[in-house]
């Protein structure tokens, strides 16, 4: 089990395969906030590489060694240069593991090189450790004939099962239901049921309307209308 000490002094910018991180932890934020730096964070690759800020964190802990006037918040590759040599001194006198390989790729802007600094300071100022959780894809087992198997296999035949269409015994494709039927008045509709419901097409046979004998003939007489002679008043009081 690595001890706070020995996780302190690991190297941490990424290099090679290994993934960069791309935010600070919750926890290292919320340290940085607390400080009331003179200027507030809002980009780290941008913020930190001149080092004036991660000189004035250093100075809440140690108000004696570090003279904020000394250090300047400029742009310039001499400012940065400048900033980071007594930072790199300071480092050396009180035995803080932090050397070139450390703030070089800061001052280069380098991805996740300001981030993995700050963790790294974070953990040597307040001898706490931060959990960082990196999710990787699992690498695909590779079969004969270069065939996925395994899991990798698993998912790809879900992926088939469901970009693929279902297949069902004595259904045939839509391309074969139609160039079956040789009319050109088919029932498209009829087809496009069929083949939902896995059902084959079957032509419907058109039924006569015959004339019933029985049938009641219906006589419908005509609306009278009477004009009304009385008014409203005299109606209501009618049928009182």
């Amino acid at each position: 089990m690595e001890t706070q000490d020995s996780v302190a002094t690991q190297p941490l910018v990424a290099s090679g395969k290994t993934p960069v991180l791309t935010a600070l932890p919750r926890e290292v934020l919320k340290w940085v906030q607390s400080l009331d730096l003179s200027y507030s964070v809002k980009n780290v690759k941008r913020d930190f590489a001149n080092g004036f800020l991660v000189a004035e964190i250093f100075s809440r802990y140690h108000s004696q060694d570090i003279s904020m006037h000394t250090f300047d918040n400029g742009l310039k590759s001499a400012t940065k240069n400048d900033n980071w040599e007594q930072l790199f001194r300071f480092f050396k006198k009180n035995q803080y593991p932090i050397g070139r390989g450390d703030f070089e790729p800061v001052i280069a802007s380098v991805n996740g090189a300001a981030i993995a600094l700050l963790i790294k300071i974070y953990t040597l100022l307040t001898k706490r450790t931060v959990p960082v959780f990196i999710v990787e894809d699992p690498p695909l087992d590779m079969g004969d004939g270069g065939a996925m198997s395994g899991t990798g296999r698993k998912g790809a035949s879900l992926a088939e099962t469901l970009l693929e269409p279902p297949v069902h015994g004595g259904l045939e494709p839509l391309d074969e239901l139609r160039a079956t039927d040789g009319s050109s008045e088919r029932d498209s509709y009829k087809i496009f049921q069929a083949a939902r419901s896995h059902k084959p097409v079957e032509r419907s046979v058109p039924k006569a309307v015959a004339e019933r004998g029985d049938a009641v003939p219906l006589e419908i007489k005509d609306v009278v209308a009477k004009n009304l002679t009385k008014n409203v008043a005299q109606l209501r009081a009618q049928q009182q």
